[in-house]
């Protein structure tokens, strides 16, 4: 009767659990680009459609969450929204949009604070070796460096546990930038996993803090996605996995 039906509710209501149904288990932040409308007069924080579409394929239990360039706000946002690890996205060269600058530099503060991941690409590349005292060069090809945009390029894995990971000593990668970092501008704080073969670093990681970055981007069309499929989701289960 009554009693019955009363339980069937309970038990119906128990069984609805929408996070449970998704298996949500990371909240991936990744951080915007500021573009200037050639229409209206304002500024937008913007993400390329490409990012959610390629996370949903690489990070399936994970929540991705777009941040708004608000340095002011952004540490309460993370630790609000619960953010389990962060992704510093392309767009922008370091020191062009002073608001997106502060903000990734007041992430990276509170992400090495709290022990979240961080995972930088591109711009977020040469923002990880800005914060932890490297350099950047503004051009490549100014300093004999090659074209590094529009173009794809071997890189060698000079790392242990990176070459262990997939067994691959190298690979060839998209490229996307005129910024980057040579090897004498690296972080002393900072190791190299990926170099040309002209010393142009390509991706690095922390020693001992769950911090790496590549220079090119696996969101785009790229003959390194194997690869890189290891690289994060490895990177975003087990945070340091060459420690």
């Amino acid at each position: 009767g009554i009693a019955k039906s009363c339980r069937r509710v309970k038990l119906c209501r128990r069984s609805y659990n929408p996070n449970r149904r998704l298996k949500v288990k990371m909240r991936i932040g990744i951080t915007m680009r500021v573009v200037n409308n050639d229409t209206y007069p304002d500024r937008r924080d913007a993400l390329s459609t490409d990012w959610p579409e390629y996370l949903s394929s690489v990070l399936h239990n994970a929540f991705i969450i777009p941040l708004l360039n608000q340095p002011d706000r952004i540490k309460k946002i993370i630790e609000e929204l619960k953010i389990t690890g962060i992704i510093l996205s392309n767009g922008n060269n370091w020191g062009e949009v002073l608001e997106r600058d502060e903000t990734e530099r007041h992430i990276v503060e509170y992400c090495i604070e709290k022990n979240i991941p961080i995972f930088g690409v591109c711009r977020g590349f040469q923002v990880l070796n800005v914060f932890f005292g490297g350099s950047l060069e503004t051009n490549l090809a100014d300093i004999g460096k090659g074209n590094h945009v529009a173009v794809e390029h071997r890189v060698e894995i000079v790392n242990r546990a990176f070459t262990e990971l997939t067994k691959k000593a190298e690979t060839e990668v998209n490229s996307f930038h005129d910024q980057g970092v040579i090897v004498e501008g690296l972080s002393k704080k900072l190791r190299a996993f990926a170099m040309t073969c002209d010393g142009v670093v390509e991706g690095f990681f922390h020693p001992d803090r769950p911090v790496m970055a590549i220079q090119w981007h696996p969101e785009r069309s790229n003959p390194s996605a194997s690869y890189d499929r290891h690289i994060i989701t490895r990177f975003f289960s087990k945070g340091s996995f060459w420690s």
